[in-house]
Order: structure tokens, then sequence, then C-alpha cells
């Protein structure tokens, strides 16, 4: 009457047991056994079909069998529990998987069969809450259906080509290849910023769609296709259902369409001049795509100048569109996509600013963020996981040789570890042998012995020679340095050239030695573009030098054709050029600085205390108004020359300049009349025979002029003044001037003209448009952009007029753009034409301008003169990142002050300090003249 069935189901379900519930059942059994344990207990009651006094006495015969037998109770209990125990796990398990394996194929199967868009709306109830107030859980989980059959539409051409700025769209390119032909480029970069793939492509470079095996997308990386940006659009699945991004990541060959309005990239233009009036309206399409994978940039703190926050993007056959605002109605999809791109975002720059940075210290510094209300902890990490996780490898599948990887730190990795996922190994990177702490070398020679007798100098003995393992080494000549890293490839080892031997303690402590690092060609900054510069089995000496153990070294290293380790096919020679990993600079040492030539050097004594100046590119006059700054010791800069493509520009430097020669020509134009004006004043040019053709040409238009007086550039065509006999002078296009009157006009005029034997200096800052950071859709070929080729106009034309000092700026792009290809090639340039080289980056706010413009700036200097340095900053770095430079950069080329000299300099200046002390607008209106004088 006592045993309650009811209650001795509950007491002991197949999860728990309730010994509580039981000893109220059987307190008998519990009184007389309290020493033994709850599992015999319970076996004795099942076993009796819960007979209290059956089971007591099982529970003492058993114990006075194993008594007798002399078996310990507990393990015998122990064992039969565990044999019990695993037979019915078994049985279990086996049932449990088949039931899983079940429910997830049918699970797999109904999620198969539903569109995207209702694929959207159950991804909305699965996933954990947002912090958007936008993302409405309720509105997620909502069918929302646009109209398809919209009659205002247009096509996508038309929209394409109503929407051109410059790219003059008419049809996809001529070497376009549709999808599935598609060329796979994995060295070209999809645009200037690292970028992050949905649906990782399996084929190195077009994501491949599930649903049919020989089917591609567009590659990313479409430098040919056009970009717009989608205004008001609204994606869905190909039946108007409104459907999240995130379904082309939960199914493979998942393919939606997105509806908007289609406008220009008013995002990647350096130059808006010349639009079309029809550009500055967006256009009306439906059913863009199908997309079946999106491509996500902005992430890096690199990117921070394009990118303020990361932007998506999607491509058709035709063009690539970057998303920019949804309808209100697809608002609610759109926000959880834009939450979790900033939790990525935050993530990376967290870990750029902080590589070493702990776990903790990671979640704190992503909470909060300037400019966002949302506030990240780490449970939304954890909610977020996959998303956050698949984003961040595919980030640092774009990652170059020299960019950070995110995923390898520890604080990241034990995020992953916590949510599930194991952080990919760590990418074997091939690593240059560099010089390093020389405490850490390993020391290779064990056996040393002097050559010759030493010179005591200041408790020092200086020797000449000194035998490393039966080899001898001599100053000035080249040997090995064993490196940090080890390697059996003797051209890995570094080569230095030895300066001086000694003992310490009078020649019977330490044995040092002092060198320089000899540098490949190869091996410095300019790399395999700029080789070609110089002779076969040239060495470039460090501009310093560093000393070191004696034990360090490894081998003579024999020079000058003779048994040469290190280049068995050519001879290696040391240089007089130098190179220096700081600055990135090609110079010659001083001590072999050649005397210039006398014709300048002429020119120079006459005119002592200027400087003449040729400026290209020159706009109104940005560079060349360091002519009023204070001179260097009593030289100035004085702008003679300018060349300016815009109109308004060259008319507003000729205003500031009066003295100076404006020309209002094309650059390249420009370079070609400079070089035939250069040819005519040389003796070759003078000496030369003219073919029969030329001298009936000159003959025919001889009859016109008598002579040239002046010259010009107007209008983009070059004029000479010409006059026949007593008649006005006329400008004359320069094609209908014979050359001979041209060359007596060169000869006549040679001083004032932008001659070699003139010009002291160049300055210019080439077009930055093709190598712009900006600029998404840059030319495929660096060299063959037009804006590109400016750069090697500039050159050219500093190669022509030889000048004794060069200054060239451009954007930090050019350090970036095709592993800087276009300055590398016009450092090659200068260096194949005798000039010393070298690039730097200055930031505009550490000179007190109240900006943070980075801005790369080229030195180069005759072969004969001393190249100058680089400016100090005079104030401190306004707190703004700078962005789009490698580590590599930052550390040797950027011109920052470090935390010891920013403490004694000024605090970076802002707007109100430039202009705060104006007067204000209200004065100026109530002054009658409405001017006032101001100092």
């Amino acid at each position: 009457s006592r045993k309650d069935t009811t209650v001795i189901s509950r007491a002991m379900s197949d999860d728990y047991v309730d010994l509580v519930a039981l000893r109220e059942c059987f307190p008998n059994i519990f009184e007389c056994f309290e020493t033994m344990s709850a599992w015999s207990i319970l076996s004795a009651l099942e076993a009796t079909q819960m007979d209290e006094n059956k089971a007591i006495r099982n529970i003492k015969a058993k114990q006075k069998v194993a008594k007798d037998l002399g078996v310990d109770i507990e393990e015998a209990e122990r064992n039969e529990r565990r044999t019990c125990i695993e037979k019915r796990d078994t049985v279990v398990q086996r049932e449990m998987k088949k039931m899983q394996e079940a429910r997830v194929k049918e699970e797999a199967g109904r999620r198969e069969r539903l569109t995207a868009g209702e694929l959207s709306v159950e991804i909305g109830l699965q996933e954990s809450p947002y912090i958007s107030p936008e993302a409405d859980r309720e509105k997620l989980s909502q069918k929302v259906v646009i109209d398809l059959a919209n009659p205002s539409a247009i096509p996508e051409e038309e929209a394409l080509r109503l929407t051109s700025l410059g790219d003059a769209y008419n049809s996809p390119p001529e070497d376009f290849c549709p999808p599935g032909d598609a060329p796979v480029d994995a060295d070209r970069p999809a645009r200037a910023s690292r970028s992050t793939e949905s649906n990782p492509p399996t084929n190195g470079g077009a994501a491949v769609d599930a649903v049919g095996a020989n089917t591609q997308t567009v590659p990313v990386a479409t430098h040919e296709l056009p970009l717009r940006q989608l205004h008001d659009f609204f994606l869905h699945d190909e039946n108007g259902q409104a459907c999240r991004l995130e379904v082309l990541d939960e199914r493979r060959g998942c393919k939606i369409f997105a509806t908007g309005f289609i406008g220009a990239n008013w995002n990647a233009l350096d130059e808006q001049d010349d639009c079309d009036s029809g550009s500055n309206y967006s256009y009306y399409v439906k059913s863009l795509g199908p997309f079946n994978s999106f491509c996500v940039s902005g992430y890096s703190s690199q990117d921070a100048v394009v990118f303020p926050r990361p932007a998506i993007f999607l491509t058709t056959e035709k063009a690539e569109y970057e998303l920019c605002s949804p309808t209100d109605d697809y608002v609610p999809y759109f926000a959880p996509m834009i939450e979790k791109m900033e939790l990525c975002m935050r993530l990376v720059r967290s870990m750029e600013r902080s590589p070493n940075q702990s776990k903790e210290e990671l979640l704190g510094s992503i909470a909060v963020a300037g400019g966002s209300t949302l506030h990240f902890g780490e449970e939304h990490v954890a909610a977020h996981s996959k998303f956050v996780f698949e984003q961040l490898i595919s980030f640092d599948k774009g990652a170059s040789e020299s960019d950070m990887r995110v995923t390898q730190h520890s604080a990241l990795r034990e995020l992953f570890a916590q949510s599930g996922f194991s952080a990919p190994a760590a990418l074997k990177r091939k690593t240059a042998s560099k010089l390093v702490d020389v405490s850490k070398i390993r020391a290779s020679a064990t056996k040393i012995a002097w050559v010759g007798e030493g010179k005591a100098d200041e408790g020092l003995m200086y020797y000449n020679s000194i035998e490393l393992d039966g080899k001898v080494v001599d100053v000035g000549e080249p040997a090995f340095l064993q490196p940090f890293v080890m390697s059996s490839k003797s051209d890995e080892l570094q080569l230095v050239v030895l300066e001086a031997l000694w003992a310490e303690a009078g020649g019977h402590g330490r044995i040092m030695c002092r060198a320089r690092r000899l540098w490949r060609p190869a091996e410095t900054f300019g790399g395999m573009t700029i080789q070609g510069a110089f002779k076969p089995g040239l060495l470039l000496p460090d501009t310093k030098v560093i000393e070191f153990n004696v034990t360090e070294l490894k081998e003579r290293a024999m020079v000058g054709g003779i048994n040469v380790p290190m280049d068995k096919d050519n001879a290696l020679h040391v240089s007089e050029w130098r190179y220096s990993d700081r600055w990135a600079s090609y110079t010659v040492d001083s001590s072999v600085i050649r005397k210039r030539s006398s014709s300048k050097t002429d020119s120079a004594a006459n005119q002592h205390d200027e400087l003449n100046l040729l400026e290209l590119y020159s706009g109104s006059g940005g560079l060349s108004f360091s002519e009023k700054a204070t001179p260097v010791g009593s030289t100035r800069i004085k702008a003679r020359w300018a060349c300016e493509w815009c109109k308004e520009e060259a008319e507003t430097y000729q205003l500031n300049h009066p003295g100076c020669m404006v020309f209002h020509l094309d650059c390249e134009v420009f370079l070609q009349i400079c070089t035939k004006w250069a040819a005519m004043v040389s003796n070759k040019s003078n000496k030369s025979k003219k073919s029969k053709s030329d001298r009936s040409a000159n003959a025919f238009k001889g009859d016109k002029f008598d002579h040239v007086s002046a010259v010009r550039g107007k209008d983009h065509v070059l004029e000479y003044l010409c006059q026949s006999g007593s008649k006005k002078p006329v400008w004359t296009n320069a094609d209908e001037v014979p050359d001979e009157l041209v060359a007596n006009f060169v000869q006549a005029n040679r001083a004032i003209l932008p001659l070699p034997e003139n010009v002291d200096a160049i300055m210019g800052g080439p077009p930055c448009q093709g190598v712009s950071g900006f600029n998404l859709y840059r030319h495929s070929d660096p060299l063959g952009d037009n804006k590109n080729k400016q750069t090697m106009h500039f050159t050219q034309m500093c190669l022509l007029q030889q000048p004794r000092y060069v200054i060239m700026e451009n954007v930090v792009g050019i350090l970036m753009f095709a592993d800087s290809l276009v300055i590398k090639k016009s450092m090659e340039a200068f260096i194949q034409g005798g000039f010393q080289v070298r690039i730097g980056v200055c930031v505009s706010g550490t000179f007190g301008l109240p900006q943070n413009r980075a801005r790369t700036i080229l030195y180069a200097a005759r072969h004969g003169e001393v190249m100058p340095e680089y400016p100090a900053p005079t104030h401190q770095l306004p707190p703004v990142p700078i962005s789009m430079m490698t580590t590599w950069m930052k550390e040797h080329l950027l011109n920052i002050p470090d935390a010891a000299a920013a403490a004694h300099l000024q605090p970076p200046l802002t707007l109100r300090d430039a202009f705060g002390d104006l007067p204000s607008i209200k004065v100026l209106l109530d002054t009658p003249t409405h001017m006032l004088a101001y100092q």
C-alpha cells in the first residue's frame, strides 16, 4: 500500500534518481543499509520489482556470498554497475544517433525546399537578438514582397550608360570573360583594400555555385567592370520576397536579386570636371543579378580613409555595385549585416593597433567605438562567431606578404576556441635575412689567429688581417656574416665589408670588427624592379656601420672574378653607391662625390643665391611657394618656368609669379619641346646635316617670317611670336614656324629658356588618380594608365634637364599599388641616369597644418651633390591613424617624431587654431566698405 507506483516512477526516471522520495517509499531498506551505495539499493529494488523485504534478503544474501568468497563488495558492485551502464548506453546512443540523423536529413530537405525569402525568415527566427533597434525580430520574421511589375524600371545597361563618370560605359570590355570562362589571377588584388568574400572560392579566384559544378560567378577582382552605387535597394529572391545576405552563407547555390536605384560612384572620383549632366541622377532598375556571393571591404584601419565603415559589394556580368542605402522596408533585413560587419571591423582594427593584447583587453577595446551606438560584449562575439570567424579567415587570405594575419594572434584564437572553432595554422612566410642584435647571432668561426703585426691606439690593438678557421680575411674585403636565421643556402648569407679589426685590452681581450652590410640590389626596396639600374654583381654598402665579435664572421667572400661562392655567373664588385633602408635611399658616398659639370658650376657661381626652378604639374603653385620660405644658407628657390594643363590654374600661377614663364601645355608635349630646344643648343645638333626634304620644307615656311622674338604655351598650343619685315608680330602655331628660325631664337635666348644649362631644380606632383586608394577600378596595367605615365614623363624631364635637385610629391597609394611598381620604375630611371634617390612619407599635421594628410615625397640629387635630408617635424602627430601603409613602410619611410622627440614638440593644430581669430561674418556685413584690414 505504501509503494505508490506514480511516486516511484517519478523518483526513478531515465535522467535522475530522487533518493529522498525513495527513502520515503522504502524506509526499512535505507535504515538497514546506511553504508551501502545508492546504486546497490536501487539495483536490488529493481531486481525484486520494488518489494522491499525481498530486496533486503537479496542484498544480505549477496553480502554473505561475497564475504565467504573474500570478494570486495563495493568493487563488485562498481563492476556490475559499469557493465549495466555500458550496455544500456550503447543501445541508447545507437538509437539516438539514428533519430538524430533522420531529423537532420529531414531538416536539411525541408530547408532545401524553402525559397531564399522563406529561408531568410527562418534565419531571423533562429538567430540571437541583435543590438541594433532597426533589426526588429518581429519584422525579420515577417514576409515582405516587392512589386516586380513596376513599369518605370530601365535595363541595367542603360542605367550604367547614364551614370558613367568618365568610364564611357557602352558595353562590357572586349577582353571581358563571361561567367564560366573568367580567368583566375591570384596575384591581382581585388581592390585597394583587403576584402573578404562570402562562399569562399575553392578554385583560386571565383566563387563556385554548388548547384552547378561548372557554373562560376564573375570574380570579385574585376578591374574592367565599372563601379556604381546602389541606393534605396531591396534584396529579394526570384519571387520578390525580401531576403537577407546571410542566406548566401547558409546555403550554397542560393541566389538573390537586387532592385533599386543605380547611381554614379562619386566616392571613386578624383576629378569631376568632365561629368555628364545625367550622371547627377540615379535610375531605377529591378532584378539585378542573380548574386550568389558578396564581398566586404573596409575592415582594416589602412582602409579607414576610403571606408570609415565596411562596405558591401555585389557583382554582375556588367558592373560592380556598392550597397549604399536600403529602402525603409528592407532596413530590418540589412541592419543585422551592418551590426556583424561592425563587430568584425572593431576586432580587426583593435588587433592591428595592439597585436599582443590579451582576450580581456580585446573585448574591452571593441565594446565601444566613436560614432557608433553599438556596445559589444563577449556574448555578442559568441552569438555571431560563425560569421565573424569566416570573415576574418577570408580577410587573412587576402593579406599580402607584409600584412598582419589577425587570426594568428592568441586573443582571437582564444575567442574562437570558446565558440568551438579552431583558427587556421600559421602560414609560413619567407623571411629575408637581416641584421639583428649581434649578441644573438650564432658564432661560426672557432679557430682565430692574427695575421701580421698590430698597431696600438688608445688601448686597442688594430690589425689588417685575421685568419678564421684557416681562411684569411683582410680589412677592406667582403666576408660572409652568419645570419640569425639559419640556412644552408649560401646566397641567403649576409655579406659585409670589413672596415676595421681590433682586439680589446691591449690585444688580449675580445676580438671585434667594424663592417657595413653589402646589399644586393634585389634585397633593397626596389627589389628585382630596380636591379637593372646596376651592373651585374654590384654590391651596395649600407650607409651605417655595425660592430660585432669577429667570431660571427663565417668565411671570406672572394670578389673581383676570383672564386665567387655567392654568384657563380657574375663577379661581385663593391660599388660607390650606398643603400639605406631608412628612406629607401640610394646615394653615393660623400668621399667619392665627383665635381659637377663646368657649365652648371659656372651658372651656380654666377647665381649662388638662387636655384632656378622648373615646376611641372604646377597647379596654382603649391610646391613653388617654398620660394617664399627662409633660405637654406644663402640659397633661395626662384620659380623660373612652370607647366600646367589647367588654364585657370596656369593663370593663377602666373599672377603669383610675375617673372615666371608659364606654359599652358600638356607635360608630355612640353617634354618634347624641351628635348627639341636642348638638341638645338648642342654642338652636335648645330653641325648635323639636314635632309633635302627638311630644307625644302623650311624654305617653304621661311617665306612667311623673318625671325622669332618670343614663345608661349597657351590653350595647349605652343606659339612663337613671329615677324616678317615691317609687319606687326603675330603669334603663330609652332608647327608653322621653320626650325631654323626656332634654332636662332633658342640660341639668342638660351639664358631664359628651360635648358639643361639653366635648370637647377625641378619640382612637381604628377597626377595621383592612377594609384590613389580612392580609385576602386584602377587600370590592370599600372604602367599602361595614362595618368601613371605622367610620373615617367616627369622623370624623363629630370633626366633631360639634369637638375641638381628634384622633389616629386604623390599620394601614399603610389607605394601600395602594384607593389610600388610606378615609383620603383621612376627610381630605376633616376639611378640609371646617375641620380641619387630616396623616398619618404611626410605628414602635413607634423609641420603645423590642421590636417593629417600623408604624402610620398621623392628626393633626387645629381651624382655630384649631397642628398638633402627630410625636415624634422615641428608638431606632434595628430590623433588620426596613418592608413594605407605596410608595417615596413611605417617603420622605415614614415617621417614622424618618436615618443621622446614628440614630447618637446608643439601640439597638433586644429581648424580653430588656423582661422578661429578671423572677424565674424556679422562684423564684415556691418562694415560699410565690406572690407576689413587684417594682420
